[in-house]
């Protein structure tokens, strides 16, 4: 039923201002998507850690480096994000056993300001290594696919973002929803010590928060970066953006 009424809306629109109005409503669907991907990952680590990751734009950026890194070094792009994608799943667990479990206990204020000091670090050690100009992937040059007279997409910043956010959105509520992984996860962030009760093993579950956190926020960042050019706080000049879809789904879910 929205979705006829933002169709609707939309045709109302073009009807009387033209093409450009769908242009818009075509890259606000494109931004959406990785905004949409990143606030997944984030709520996921929210729920379970109870505190929120101010590292989360800077672990994006990172995500989206070493992708950059591996296809500036003969890899394919696709091949750059999956091998992002598993290292920021390592990364995000390693951060879990070096920092925040040591937190553990001492309350939501702890673990965000190690989670400030944290995304400095990744934004000025990726300036120290790639400096502060700004960074293109090598997307080949092709011509847009139109759609209608004025309005075309991209089939790699379009097509290929759209799809992609789709696909992780599906694929988190398939996880969250029908895998035991999930189900449990679900249970820890309703009641921790329920969890515990009931024998959830919630420290194997809190690392597979890390990890999909972590990973989705290595696609948020490539997804990002082949929208716009790479830069150390690409990342962190999103974050408000992506804190804002996650109150707003919070909310909605409360």
């Amino acid at each position: 039923m929205v979705a006829v009424i933002v169709i609707a809306v939309l045709a109302g629109l073009a009807f009387v201002f033209g093409t450009i109005i769908l242009k818009y409503a075509l890259g606000g669907m494109v931004i959406s998507s990785i905004v949409i991907v990143a606030a997944i990952g984030l709520t996921i680590l929210y729920g379970i850690r109870g505190f929120a990751n101010f590292a989360y734009g800077d672990t994006m950026t990172l995500g989206a480096y070493i992708a950059l890194v591996l296809t500036l070094n003969g890899v394919s792009l696709i091949w750059g994000a999956i091998a992002s994608f598993l290292a920021l799943a390592a990364f995000g667990i390693v951060l879990e056993l070096a920092i925040f479990s040591r937190l553990e206990g001492r309350g939501p204020v702890a673990p965000l300001v190690a989670s400030v000091g944290i995304g400095l670090i990744i934004q000025n050690g990726i300036r120290s290594v790639a400096g502060t100009q700004k960074w293109l992937y090598p997307v080949p040059a092709v011509q847009d696919i139109p759609i209608a007279p004025g309005l075309g997409i991209h089939p790699v910043r379009g097509i290929l973002t759209l799809g992609v956010g789709l696909l992780l959105v599906v694929s988190s509520h398939i996880l969250l929803k029908y895998t035991n992984l999930g189900k449990a996860m679900r249970a820890t962030a309703d009641n921790l010590e329920l969890a515990k009760a009931t024998g959830i093993d919630t420290k194997h579950v809190t690392f597979a928060a890390w990890a999909l956190s972590s990973s989705f926020a290595s696609t948020a960042g490539v997804l990002l970066g082949l929208g716009s050019a790479l830069s150390p706080t690409m990342g962190f000049e999103i974050l408000l953006l992506v804190f804002a879809a996650v109150i707003v789904g919070w909310s909605v879910r409360t």
